[in-house]
């Protein structure tokens, strides 16, 4: 009876791995499908549009990272405690990835700052911003404690980024068998994630860019009253060189009276 059994169990297992088997060839032979028809209407699209509406290919994956990511939070809303603001970010940096080619490795808070999702009760995406940040504060903490333990700087390995084209229109240019393919080399460069000193560097950078948008304020001050004045000037001038003429005039009026006395 236990080699029956056994037996059975071995069939069981035979049969539902190779239902699994089946199950995942067709799945990614309905994902290669569906990366074909993606990569063939993005390419088409692309072409048709980019000389009207280019910025939207800046902004394309953000647009359909906001619409997968609303789509889950309304489709599972008893899963609802797991999308957070890791899932956002993963979501950014596939899709950067599928769309742009380079991959957004250090997505931050601000990236998402025009993200709204309002159900009746306030914007559910600054919720999650709060929690994100205090929880970025923990780990920060025992990142800390780890490197002092350590006496060292705990440092995140490189990732290097292959720039060229984007995943579809590699995956186009693939499919279709464009000799064009490779006359852009590949180039490729390593990426680290955001540091302290980064974040400094970011923010020294934003007061030089805000100390030369006041001195270009200032300027564009010095350069409308300047304007005035020249204006002024000019207004002043045209009077000066109006009287001058009427002077003028009545100088040879003069002068015509006191040649007309002298012929008499």
């Amino acid at each position: 009876l236990s080699d029956k059994k056994d037996e059975e169990r071995k069939k069981m297992e035979e049969l539902k791995k190779k239902d699994d088997e089946e199950k995942q060839k067709k799945n990614n032979e309905n994902k290669e499908q569906l990366l074909d028809r993606l990569s063939a209407n993005f390419v088409s699209f692309f072409i048709r549009e980019r000389s009207k509406n280019s910025f939207i290919f800046t902004s394309f994956y953000d647009l359909i990272s906001q619409a997968v990511f609303f789509s889950l939070f309304f489709a599972y809303p008893k899963s609802r405690s797991i999308f957070d603001i890791d899932l956002i970010f993963m979501l950014l940096e596939e899709f950067s990835g599928l769309f742009n080619g380079p991959r957004i490795r250090n997505p931050s808070i601000e990236l998402i700052a025009h993200w709204s999702l309002d159900l009746g009760t306030g914007n559910i995406i600054e919720s999650l911003k709060t929690k994100y940040q205090e929880n970025l504060k923990l780990r920060k903490t025992v990142s800390k404690a780890a490197s002092e333990e350590l006496k060292t700087d705990v440092k995140k390995p490189q990732k290097i980024e292959a720039i060229r084209y984007s995943q579809l229109v590699d995956r186009y240019l693939l499919t279709h068998k464009y000799e064009c393919k490779n006359l852009v080399k590949v180039w490729k460069c390593k990426t680290t994630d955001h540091t302290a000193m980064h974040k400094k560097d970011v923010e020294k950078f934003g007061q030089f860019v805000q100390a030369a948008q006041t001195i270009q304020a200032k300027n564009e001050e010095k350069k409308k009253s300047l304007v005035k004045a020249i204006a002024k000037e000019r207004e002043n001038l045209g009077k000066v060189i109006k009287e001058c003429n009427a002077h003028i005039s009545r100088l040879e009026k003069h002068q015509k009276e006191i040649q007309s006395l002298i012929h008499i």
